[in-house]
């Protein structure tokens, strides 16, 4: 099986909802201590929320860096199919 194939084949790897659910949740936070800063609420809030958000990409870092991975292996593997389609074309 080609590495095209298999990378279609492979079952997606960030798809628990807990993960979107907290990246959400985080989201939010984020926007609302923004809004609030200038209202009186301070840096605080808006500091909390980005050393969550830092700590939370940490945390999924390795399923990011495989997912990265296997779309540059993909991505070479199209490269070579475009450019065969290419030939094909021309011919």
């Amino acid at each position: 099986m080609t590495v095209l194939a298999a990378w279609g084949a492979a079952p997606r790897s960030l798809d628990s909802k807990a993960t979107w659910a907290g990246l959400g949740a985080i989201t939010i936070g984020a926007l609302i201590a923004l809004i609030a800063w200038p209202l009186g609420a301070g840096p605080a809030p808006a500091m909390f929320f980005a050393i969550v958000g830092q700590a939370f990409s940490w945390s999924i870092k390795p399923r990011i860096e495989k997912v990265l991975g296997a779309v540059e292996r993909a991505g070479r593997e199209l490269s070579l199919l475009a450019l065969l389609l290419e030939r094909v074309e021309r011919e």
